[in-house]
C-alpha cells in the first residue's frame, strides 16, 4: 500500500493545469492505494488516458473509467508475463532436449515491473459537432487597413476575417479574469526609461529538403550525437573512460544513450544503454540514489558490470553549453510581449482572441513582439467547417500583423508549429511561407526550434511541446534535496544541448535528423529561453537561464494567456545570466 497525500495529488495536477475537488482527490487517494501509485505516476497515466479519450474532464465519473482502464492494463500485463512465462518454459524444454547443458535464464522475466503502464498518450479522437450559427464580428482599428501593395484579389484584412469568422465564441466572450497576472518573476522597476531602439538578429541558413534522409544518416546523426556530448562530458569530467560492454567487478566509466527494451513506457526494470559500438546493455539503477533517464537521453555511467549487466552508483545526465555574454547596444528597459497559438476556439471558429491581443498590443506598445504558431490548429476541428483555403486565412492573420509592425514600427518575429493545419513541415520546421503581398521589413518568419538576439541578449524558442512530451516519458528517483519536475525536465533540454533530445520522438513529430543536427542542437545556454506549452504557465530560473512557458492564447473554448517581459539592458551589460533585479516578467490572462 502507498499513501499518498492529497496535496501531493494537487501539485501534480497543477503542472498540467488541472485541478480537483475533495472528493476526486480522495478517490484519487484509494486509486493510488489500491494500485501502488504515487501522485506523479497516477497523475501522469491520467492526462494520458484524458487525452487518449478527447481530453475530457477530471470528475468521479470519470475516474471510474480511468480505474477500470487501469485495471484492465494490468490484467493485460499479467496476461502477457504468464504467456511469456509459458513460451520461455516450451523454449527452454526444447533447447534442453537438445543441448543438455543449456540452462534457461529464469531470471529473465524478474527484469520486468509488476506495475502497469499507461501507453503514450494519442492523438485525440475527433468530436462530434454541431450546426455553426454565423453571425458577424465588429472590424476595429489596424484590422480595417489593408497593408500597402496588397493585391486587389486578396482585400481587405477585415473582409478576410469577416468571412472566416463564423460566430463569437462564447465561453471567451464570457470570461471575467481578463489581465489577471497568473505567473510572475524577477524584481525590476519598470518605471526607468525605455530602450531608444531595438537590434534583432536572427539570421539563419536557408532550409534544404526536408525528409529526405535515409537510414544512413539516421545512424549518423544518432552515433556522431552520442560521440559530441560524450565527449564533452569526458573532457569536463576528466575521467577515466572504459567501454560500458567491459565486464568487470570493479567500477568503470562509460556513455551510452538511454533506450527502452520494449514498446512501451520506460520503467526501472526496462532500461537499455546503447553503446557507440551499437550494443545494448541492460542496466540497474536500483542502487543509483539520483536519476532522471528518458529515452534518447545521452548520459555518462558509473558502474560494475559483473555478468554483462550495468549496475550504476552514479549517473551522469549530461552537460551544459557554454555561456556568452550579453553586450547590450543600447540602454534603458526592453519590453516584449509574446503570444502562441492557438488563436481560435475550439466551439466556433472566431478570430476574437487573435483580435484582442492585437488591441493588448497597441495599448502596451512593446519594443519586440514574438508570436509562436499554430495560426490554424490542425486539432481544431471547426477549422474543417471553413470554406475559404486555410493559406487565405493565415495570410489576412499575417496581413494584420504586417500591418501593425508597420504601423508601430514594431518588429515581429514569427515561429512555425508541427500543428499548424496549412504548414507541412518536418521538425526541425522550416519558416512560414511569404505570403503574396508585401510583406513589413519589421516582421522576421523564422524556423522552429530558433535563437535570436534582441539587443544583444540570445532568446532560444521553440513551439513545438517538448516539456510535455518529456514529461510522460521521464522517470526519476531524487533522494535529499531535490529541484521541482518542471526544472528537472527543462533541464534535460539544457544537459542534452537539444531543443528535442526525447528519441523515438513524439508521435506528433515528424523528426528529421539530418535537420535537426543542423537547427535542433543548443550550442550556447539563452539568457532567456519560451516553451509554450499545454502544461501550466511558469517562470522559472533553470540553469541560470529565464524559462518562461506563457501557455497558450486559448486553450479549447476557454481564454488563455500571453507573456510581457521588461529587461533593464544596463543592469546585465557583460554578464552570462540575468539576476532577478534586471527583469520583470509576467504571464497575463487574454
Amino acid at each position: 500500500m502507498v499513501f499518498v497525500r492529497a496535496e501531493e495529488l494537487t501539485e501534480e495536477l497543477d503542472i498540467f493545469g488541472l485541478s480537483a475537488g475533495d472528493e476526486v482527490l480522495e478517490e484519487m487517494q484509494k486509486i493510488c492505494d489500491r494500485l501502488g501509485f504515487n501522485a506523479e505516476s497516477l497523475v501522469t497515466k491520467w492526462v494520458a488516458f484524458s487525452h487518449s479519450c478527447g481530453n475530457i474532464s477530471l470528475s468521479l465519473g470519470r475516474l471510474s473509467d480511468f480505474q477500470l482502464h487501469l485495471s484492465q492494463a494490468a490484467a493485460k500485463n499479467a496476461s502477457n508475463k504468464q504467456s511469456a512465462k509459458r513460451l520461455t518454459t516450451s523454449a527452454s524444454q526444447i533447447a534442453n532436449s537438445i543441448l543438455a547443458d543449456t540452462q534457461p535464464d529464469d531470471d529473465l522475466m524478474s527484469c520486468y515491473s509488476d506495475n502497469p503502464t499507461a501507453a503514450p498518450p494519442r492523438t485525440p479522437r475527433p468530436l462530434k459537432t454541431r450546426q455553426l450559427q454565423a453571425t458577424t464580428p465588429n472590424d476595429k482599428n489596424i484590422l480595417s487597413s489593408p497593408a500597402p501593395s496588397t493585391p486587389a484579389a486578396l482585400g481587405s484584412v477585415s473582409q478576410l476575417l469577416g468571412v472566416a469568422s463564423q460566430g463569437s465564441a462564447q465561453k471567451y466572450s464570457e470570461r471575467s479574469s481578463s489581465g489577471t497576472v497568473i505567473k510572475e518573476a524577477g524584481t525590476l522597476d519598470v518605471i526607468t526609461p525605455r530602450v531608444e531602439s531595438v537590434i534583432v538578429d536572427c539570421e539563419f541558413d536557408p532550409y534544404p529538403r526536408f525528409m529526405m534522409n535515409d537510414p544512413s544518416s539516421q545512424v549518423h546523426f544518432l552515433y556522431t550525437k552520442l560521440q559530441t556530448l560524450s565527449g564533452a562530458m569526458h573532457e569536463h569530467h576528466n575521467f577515466d573512460v572504459s567501454p560500458l560492454d567491459t565486464k568487470s567487478n570493479e567500477p568503470i566509466t562509460g556513455f551510452g544513450r538511454i533506450v527502452c527494451d520494449g514498446n512501451g513506457k520506460l520503467n526501472s526494470k526496462s532500461i537499455l544503454v546503447q553503446t557507440s559500438a551499437g550494443n545494448y546493455i541492460p542496466l540497474d539503477v536500483e542502487r543509483c540514489p539520483n536519476f532522471s533517464l528518458f529515452p534518447g537521453q545521452i548520459v555518462g555511467i558509473k558502474a560494475t558490470s559483473p555478468e554483462g549487466r550495468l549496475i550504476s552508483t552514479e549517473i551522469f545526465p549530461g552537460i551544459l553549453p557554454r555561456r556568452v555574454e550579453m553586450n547590450v547596444t543600447c540602454g534603458g528597459v526592453l519590453n516584449i510581449m509574446s503570444a502562441s497559438g492557438p488563436f481560435t476556439p475550439t466551439d466556433v471558429f472566431s478570430l476574437d482572441p487573435f483580435t484582442d491581443f492585437i488591441h493588448n498590443v497597441q495599448k502596451q506598445k512593446p519594443d519586440v513582439l514574438i508570436i509562436h504558431g499554430p495560426f490554424l490548429d490542425s486539432r481544431n476541428e471547426r477549422l474543417l467547417e471553413m470554406e475559404e483555403p486555410f493559406v487565405t486565412v493565415y495570410e489576412g492573420m499575417l496581413m494584420t500583423l504586417s500591418n501593425l509592425a508597420n504601423e508601430m514600427k514594431l518588429p515581429i518575429i514569427i515561429i512555425p508549429s508541427t500543428r499548424e493545419i496549412f504548414h507541412l513541415s518536418a521538425y526541425p520546421i522550416q519558416p512560414y511561407p511569404s505570403p503574396k503581398f508585401d510583406l513589413s521589413k519589421f516582421i522576421h518568419l523564422l524556423p522552429d526550434p530558433c535563437f535570436f538576439s534582441i539587443n544583444g541578449i540570445v532568446f532560444g524558442s521553440t513551439s513545438t511541446d517538448i516539456i510535455f512530451h518529456l514529461s510522460f516519458e521521464e522517470i526519476s528517483r531524487q533522494s535529499g534535496k531535490s529541484i521541482d519536475r518542471i526544472s528537472r525536465l527543462v533541464s534535460h533540454l539544457f544537459l542534452q544541448q537539444s531543443f528535442y533530445p526525447l528519441y523515438p520522438p513524439h508521435i506528433d513529430v515528424p523528426l528529421d535528423h539530418e535537420l535537426q543536427s543542423s537547427y535542433g542542437q543548443i550550442p550556447v545556454m539563452p539568457h532567456f529561453m519560451l516553451l509554450p506549452s499545454e502544461l501550466s504557465p511558469f517562470v522559472k530560473t533553470v540553469d541560470s537561464s529565464v524559462v518562461v512557458n506563457p501557455g497558450y492564447l486559448m486553450k479549447g473554448q476557454s481564454g488563455g494567456a500571453y507573456m510581457s517581459l521588461s529587461v533593464n539592458c544596463e543592469k546585465i551589460s557583460g554578464q552570462t545570466t540575468v539576476p532577478d533585479f534586471a527583469y520583470s516578467c509576467k504571464v497575463v490572462k487574454i
